[in-house]
């Protein structure tokens, strides 16, 4: 009896530890892949993070060679830039201040997502920026010449649409040259300048940069004429005025407006202190009394180093 009874003992504690170890075995395992998947998912994120950072890259890149910041938004249009496994998009682009670009981007790498909001900007910017938003600031900061007083110059309602020039000042108006419609077959002259509120200098590397503008031309009969409008940055110590903007094309009836975005080269050791707007608006004599017009209204001119492009002031997930 009692060695029937140690043997049931015995039986009944083997089969308890095999169950306690069945038991650790089944935790570690479910431990081991827990672990092995934080692990995973751990790796997975640092790699979304670098591709996200990728994406900053890209657009401040971007930035630095003259795309205006709103153009950095939703690149691309859908889907990602594909980065090793994974891919990177830059989802909003805000302009703060001109010169600056507030971006969110996301990198993603086997479904895990990391995002970063940034913002970034143009380094030895001109902080040269005209929404031309009064008549009061247009008096007060420039000067107009006239070569032949056939024309005008002075403020119009019209101002770039929003939906065109995002960056444009709701009912600013803006400025306009216009010739006088009884000067048939002259060509008025005119132009506007002031001091820089900033001047800066390009050093001895030279620098680039872009210039964003809003232009419209007009004319009130049905032959196209070749009008210039032309923007120079002067440095007054040296001497110079070097030719930034031209726009030579023809003026055709109704004309829209135009945001216009050009890279700039600046020449080296150069201390630009003004601005000068020039027109050359030519009426034909037949038809007679075909009134011609051209307007500004958005006017941004932004310089990088030549070395040191765009800037990351800061950046957050």
């Amino acid at each position: 009896m009692n060695h029937k009874y140690q043997q049931g003992v015995i039986l009944i504690g083997v089969l308890a530890f095999l169950f306690l170890i069945g038991i650790t075995v089944t935790v570690s395992m479910q431990l081991s892949g827990n672990a092995s998947s934080s692990v995973y998912i751990s790796e997975y994120s640092t790699q979304a993070l670098f591709i996200a950072e990728s994406g900053l890259e890209r657009a401040k890149s971007r930035f630095s060679q003259g795309d205006g910041c709103l153009a950095l938004a939703r690149d691309p249009a859908t889907g990602y830039h594909n980065v090793g496994t994974g891919g990177f998009a830059v989802l909003t682009a805000v302009e703060p201040a001109p010169g600056y670009c507030t971006l969110s981007v996301e990198g993603v790498v086997n479904q895990v997502v990391r995002s970063i909001n940034a913002t970034i900007r143009l380094d030895g910017q001109s902080n040269l920026v005209e929404h031309f938003p009064s008549l009061a600031d247009y008096s007060a900061n420039w000067t107009t010449t006239s070569t032949n007083g056939l024309g005008a110059v002075g403020w119009g309602a019209d101002n770039c649409p929003i939906a065109i020039c995002t960056t444009s000042n709701p009912a600013s108006g803006s400025l306009v040259f216009e010739t006088n419609v009884a000067s048939d077959a002259a060509i008025f002259q005119a132009g506007v300048k002031r001091a820089l509120t900033n001047p800066f200098e390009t050093g001895p590397a030279g620098m680039s940069g872009a210039i964003n503008i809003a232009i419209k031309k007009d004319v009130l009969k049905a032959t196209a004429l070749t009008n210039e409008v032309y923007i120079y940055l002067t440095d007054s110590a040296g001497g110079f005025a070097d030719l930034i903007f031209t726009d030579l094309r023809r003026t055709t009836p109704s004309k829209r407006w135009e945001y216009i975005n050009q890279v700039l080269t600046f020449p080296a050791n150069r201390t630009y202190d003004g601005i000068s707007i020039v027109v050359n608006l030519a009426e034909n004599a037949t038809p007679r009394n075909n009134s011609v017009l051209a307007q500004i209204d958005v006017l941004e001119i932004l310089g990088t180093s030549g070395t040191g492009g765009a800037l990351i002031l800061d950046w957050s997930e």
